[in-house]
């Protein structure tokens, strides 16, 4: 569904403003639905894998003397089910189930954007739809991206997760190229703007509330990182 709307709505929005705009102003739940549920093949494919891994480095983590928290561990299956999320709607195909079995589906759109704020001509012209699509949701992905790589690794400093963020959306558009997506110098823009919002949420909260903060991380008996 996201992927038929923006393949219509991209190049209208650049060339008039008589744009037929897409519901999810009307129905945003639907929106947020559909998204949800075109995660879920990824998100479930995912969380074996996770459970290994982390078991994994849990072992290890006994063997080095290292200590984590229940806290902490919530947190980093959310950090990274967050991301295999955000990589389901950016740079994997699409999952669909149906009685054939499991189809994959490319998006088949790509283009190349290198100007500036072209973004503020999109959410001119397409309204609400764009400035949810195009402007706040740009800037949000990243913010837990920044937040979460910040407030669980130990010694992290405030800029890890801005540069975190901000490469993380370098890969994302380079990628993009390569699987009929676009790249886009305002994605790259708002996506960073979004890590430092991530990273002053993480100051905030380190000022404010320092005990939290140090259940959602390790501690150590000898010396060592995660």
């Amino acid at each position: 569904p996201i992927t038929e709307t923006v393949i219509v709505s991209m190049p209208a929005l650049l060339k008039r403003s008589t744009t037929v705009r897409p519901s999810i102003s009307s129905k945003p739940s639907a929106k947020c639905t559909n998204i949800f549920l075109s995660m879920l093949p990824y998100l479930a494919m995912a969380v074996p894998l996770i459970a290994l891994v982390r078991s994994m480095i849990l072992r290890q983590f006994g063997i080095r003397g290292i200590h984590t928290t229940v806290v902490r561990e919530v947190l980093v299956w959310i950090f990274i089910l967050y991301i295999v999320g955000i990589a389901s709607q950016t740079i994997l195909p699409e999952v669909a189930l149906s009685s054939e079995g499991i189809s994959l589906s490319g998006y088949g759109y790509r283009s190349v954007n290198f100007e500036l704020f072209r973004i503020l001509r999109l959410v001119k012209f397409g309204g609400d739809y764009a400035l949810i699509r195009y402007f706040l949701c740009n800037i949000l992905m990243m913010a837990p991206i920044s937040f979460f790589s910040d407030l669980l690794y130990h010694k992290a400093k405030w800029y890890r997760g801005i540069l975190i963020g901000f490469c993380s959306s370098v890969f994302i558009e380079w990628i993009q190229l390569f699987v009929g997506r676009c790249f886009d110098v305002d994605d790259m823009m708002m996506n960073t703007f979004g890590a430092v919002i991530g990273a002053l949420l993480y100051l905030l909260i380190a000022h404010a509330f320092p005990a939290a903060v140090k259940k959602c991380r390790v501690s150590y008996e000898i010396r060592g990182e995660e």
